[in-house]
């Protein structure tokens, strides 16, 4: 057969081949009224929640309350996490699951016995999908779905992981309006290229650093080999892993200690007032001349924005004095378990 000939029918299916993908990209576009370009927003490991205020600053995180860390796991639910939970359990640490939507329909169980072991569970896309590259409706609907699932399964879901960590601002928004907020991570384990469990752990290992979010896949046999080194290193070099939750809010009180106060907006709560009920046995850390402890896994809510995240001691104790510029502030006795209320905290 003449080569000219068969390059001329090459082209002919390439030129029919591409024209009939976007006929039908055309019609689904039509249909969906949107015309999506794929654009996705680049992962600053400084700034790992898009959108929102937390800030990973060495020369911020520099008291030993802000040594904490946070593992999360990407892609399931899958039979390993129950292994992983377990692990974790004996360890005593928080971590965050990253569910996708479908599987979750199809494997409540693990879903719920993660939550029971005090776990956070976030979400992870219904399918898998580059949602980046999601027309408007997509979006809505694949957060919808998610959201439809937790909520039948009684799981209130706050956290938003895009896959790929494929992110824009339309992505950002949609999840904010569904309550949740999108959070990335600074250290990758690289899980998923296949690399040994020594190798993986030793790469973690090096890039330890206070306030850092860590991106596991628990589907992968070799993370779950990997995790005993990582846990131990990490209780060697004083880190804690926490929830999101205690993250967030050690992050930012870090970053309104470097500001002096100077903080927008609290995180939680109303009026810059405090008003929580503390564990059992929170660790006690002033540092600064600006209180700030360390609580466990789920404390209730307290306020981070005024400077003043949670004070609290093993024994019946008095508050330590606060800094005459944050107002009026009167010592507080406080047995453990006592609620505690302060006002005011920077108005």
């Amino acid at each position: 057969m003449n080569i000219s000939f068969v390059r001329l029918i090459g082209i002919l299916l390439v030129f029919f081949g591409v024209n009939m993908v976007s006929l039908a990209e055309g019609g689904l576009a039509s249909a969906d009224h949107h015309v999506v370009s794929c654009h996705s927003s680049p992962i600053n490991s400084r700034h790992p929640t898009p959108g929102g205020e937390v800030t990973l600053a060495a020369n911020q995180l520099t008291a030993s309350e802000d040594r904490v860390m946070v593992l999360t796991f990407d892609d399931g639910p899958v039979e390993r996490d129950l292994d992983i939970v377990a692990l974790l359990k004996t360890h005593n640490v928080s971590a965050t699951f990253f569910y996708i939507g479908y599987k979750m329909k199809a494997m409540p169980g693990i879903v719920q016995r993660v939550i029971a072991a005090e776990h956070e569970v976030g979400y992870h896309s219904y399918r898998h999908q580059r949602l980046s590259c999601s027309s408007e409706a997509s979006l809505k609907e694949d957060l919808k779905l998610g959201g439809d699932v937790a909520n039948g399964l009684g799981v209130a879901v706050k956290w938003f992981r895009p896959p790929f960590g494929a992110f824009n601002d339309r992505v950002v928004q949609a999840a904010k309006a569904q309550g949740m907020q999108t959070i990335l991570w600074s250290v990758d384990s690289r899980d998923w290229t296949g690399i040994s469990a020594a190798t993986m752990a030793r790469s973690v290992i090096r890039q330890f650093h206070p306030g850092a979010v860590l991106l596991f896949h628990s589907k992968h046999e070799t993370t779950l080999k990997a995790l005993p080194e990582v846990l131990a290193a990490a209780e060697k070099e004083r880190y804690r892993f926490v929830s999101l939750r205690e993250w967030q809010r050690t992050v930012l009180a870090a970053n309104c200690r470097a500001k002096r106060g100077g903080c927008s907006s609290t995180p939680s709560g109303t009026g810059g007032v405090i008003s929580a009920a503390f564990p059992k046995e929170p660790s006690d850390a002033v540092a600064g001349g600006v209180v700030s402890a360390t609580l466990p896994k789920e404390p209730s809510d307290v306020v981070a924005g005024g400077v003043v995240s949670a004070v609290a001691s093993k024994e019946p104790a008095v508050l330590t004095s606060l800094p005459t510029t944050m107002g009026a502030f009167t010592p507080l006795p406080m047995a453990k378990g006592t609620p505690m209320t302060v006002d005011p905290i920077l108005q």
